[in-house]
């Protein structure tokens, strides 16, 4: 399955709503995820929700600590879809 970056962008700030501690911040495409301050847990279930909502294959490597590698919410989604197309 390929993912648009718009999709994945839309992916990604449909897991981090679903998040309680940022579910009343409005997240954009340039919002750093690092500003929403999750913790160690909030970050790894953030990219696990991510990896079902978007049925990201094992041979993407997403671990919490892509978000500082990739830190707003564009970035990210770019770095998935590019790393996406590689698989393909």
């Amino acid at each position: 399955m390929n993912h648009n970056i718009d999709k994945v962008e839309a992916s990604i700030i449909s897991v981090l709503n679903k998040i309680p501690e940022v579910s009343n911040i409005e997240i954009k495409g340039d919002t750093s995820l690092l500003d929403l301050n999750l913790d160690s847990l909030n970050a790894m279930l953030f990219i696990s929700d991510l990896e079902k909502e978007l049925h990201i294959p094992l041979s993407i490597n997403l671990e919490p600590n892509t978000i500082l590698m990739y830190p707003t919410v564009k970035e990210l989604a770019t770095y998935i879809h590019h790393a996406w197309s590689n698989v393909q």
